[in-house]
């Protein structure tokens, strides 16, 4: 009895990113239900040495078989390599790709980066979230009521501060004001802004402020 076999093809090579590819919004549940709609969890940190992706390699496929005998050759899987980008290094004979840094994980076009620097090109809203990390923190526009950034850098804010929480382990440079009852900030290092209204400051350095301090509480070092 003749037959044929058919040839089965190979696998393509498969990149496993061991990070959310996409920016989620991760929200959680307290022990009540409630859920902050400011913890949007985007910032993912990685720490030097730590695994960003790994490549599963193509396969080659099986040859099928004619009825008259001849051989019907497969597609082989096809091969892709990892998109490596800033502050990251490949090993395993570019099999695995690893940060070379502390920062935070992200994709840009499809390259894996890693970035030592957030930066927030607007406000911190509801767009951004609450900010944790561990090194500088640049916002270009304004941190609004009932936000928080805590990280272990500097922190930088290109416009004012209302009732928002800025906890940092260097300087706070804040361009225009903090204002509002329920501002907390903190630094180990300097507290640098324009003016202080109604609100809580406590620096292990410097209070460094260009205009007016008003019925506030500023602690310095």
């Amino acid at each position: 009895r003749l037959w044929r076999i058919l040839p089965q093809d190979g696998q393509d090579a498969v990149i496993k990113y061991k990070f959310k590819k996409r920016e989620n919004v991760n929200l959680r549940e307290d022990f009540d239900g409630k859920v902050d709609f400011r913890e949007l969890g985007l910032i993912e940190i990685v720490h030097a040495g730590d695994v960003l992706a790994t490549k599963i390699p193509p396969t080659q496929g099986t040859p099928g078989k004619m009825i008259t005998g001849e051989e019907i050759p497969p597609k082989n899987g096809q091969d892709v390599s990892i998109q490596r980008g800033e502050n990251t290094h490949l090993a395993n004979n570019g099999m695995t790709l690893l940060s070379s840094v502390d920062g935070y994980v992200f994709l840009n076009d499809e390259r894996i980066s890693v970035g030592t620097t957030y930066e927030v090109s607007g406000n911190v809203d509801m767009n951004v979230g609450n900010i944790y990390f561990i090194g500088p923190v640049k916002v270009k526009g304004d941190v609004q009521k009932g936000f928080t950034i805590k990280t272990e850098g500097d922190i930088e804010i290109g416009g004012g501060v209302e009732n928002a929480t800025l906890i940092s382990e260097g300087n706070i440079t804040v361009m225009q004001g903090i204002r509002g009852t329920k501002c907390q900030i903190q630094a180990k290092g300097n507290v640098i802004c324009k003016f202080i209204e109604n609100a809580n400051v406590e620096a292990k350095g410097n209070v460094i402020v260009t205009d007016a301090i008003l019925h506030s509480q500023v602690i310095a070092g």
